[in-house]
């Protein structure tokens, strides 16, 4: 399990990288296409195999499916992204700043990923799968408000930094106060 899951956690970083380029520079059609790409091709994928009668009891069949699929919305989101540095020494310049701005999100999705997940690991050591599923569908239901939550993570911060930049503090001190 450690290899495709580090795979699922390391090309998932990279896809939720390039969603995140695309609300910064305004293009959540972009976003929303490659999550779409993402998620719809992984559906696509367990669809087929529960058609197939493929196992789905092996954690590392499925990994790989999520990895897949990740990796399709990174590419498809390459693929349509437009280069913003095209000479060499410029494009260096701005994968250093980035790097060191992000450095840190590599081990953030293994820790995100460890804490929301790992409960269900154990507790499918106790539990069986199907009382493990029939857990994680009642979080989701009750987790609606999630889908409120990723938006303003997406929006909130890109607005923060514009004002940040043109109007200081005192921006950011209205748009707090407009958000709560």
């Amino acid at each position: 399990v450690p290899i495709p899951l580090a795979a699922v956690v390391a090309i998932s970083a990279f896809q939720d990288f390039q969603r995140r380029y695309a609300f910064v520079r305004n293009d959540a059609k972009h976003a929303l296409a490659c999550d779409t790409a993402r998620f719809g091709l992984f559906a696509l994928a367990l669809c087929i195999s529960f058609l197939l009668q493929r196992s789905f009891r092996s954690a590392n069949y499925v990994f790989w499916l999520l990895s897949a699929a990740n990796l399709f919305g990174v590419l498809y989101s390459i693929s349509r992204t437009r280069l913003l540095a095209t000479h060499s020494r410029l494009r260096r310049y701005v994968i250093r700043r980035h790097f060191h701005f992000s450095a840190w999100m590599t081990g953030q999705a293994v820790l995100q990923y460890i804490t929301t997940n790992a409960q269900f690991f154990f507790v499918g050591g106790v539990l069986s799968i199907g009382a493990v599923g029939a857990l994680r569908a009642a979080m989701n239901l009750a987790n609606l408000v999630n889908v409120l939550l990723l938006a303003l993570e997406n929006s909130v911060p890109v607005q923060m930094a514009y004002i940040a930049r043109f109007e200081g503090s005192a921006g950011i001190n209205r748009l707090v106060r407009q958000l709560f």
